[in-house]
């Protein structure tokens, strides 16, 4: 199990509140958490698509990009 640490952060309310529903999350905390793996999982997403592309398989677009 992953070790969990209790911190204070500074996070835009309206924010929290559409990603507990987006997320379909009951808890702060639980948005948070997600959104973080998500964020994570999108990297690997586009870390793999990259690889792809300079293996020369396969023809990407740009068809994932990240926010900025």
């Amino acid at each position: 199990m992953a070790t969990k640490r209790r911190t204070s952060l500074l996070i835009d309310e309206t924010l929290l509140r559409k990603a507990r529903k987006a997320l379909h999350v009951p808890t702060n905390s639980e948005a948070v958490t997600r959104a973080l793996e998500e964020a994570v999982a999108n990297k690997d997403v586009e870390t793999s698509l990259q690889e792809l592309l300079r293996k020369g398989r396969g023809r990407f677009g740009d068809v994932y990009q990240e926010a900025e």
